[in-house]
């Protein structure tokens, strides 16, 4: 069972320069990768995607 997941916006979103904030509101989100623990959500994220803020989030 996978309880944590990185995720993105859609690249529609990212593109109209849509913050996280209505991104959420708007279901405009997409799981990246999902993860058995925490642990292993931030250390893809930090280590594959570089820890890029403005582009992933991680659950």
């Amino acid at each position: 069972m996978m309880n944590h997941r990185v995720y993105t916006m859609t690249e529609e979103a990212w593109n109209k320069g849509t913050d996280w904030d209505a991104a959420i509101a708007e279901n405009e989100i997409e799981t990246v990768a999902e993860f058995e623990t925490l642990e292993e959500a931030i250390e893809y994220y930090e280590n594959d995607l570089g820890g890029d803020t403005d582009r992933y989030g991680v659950e």
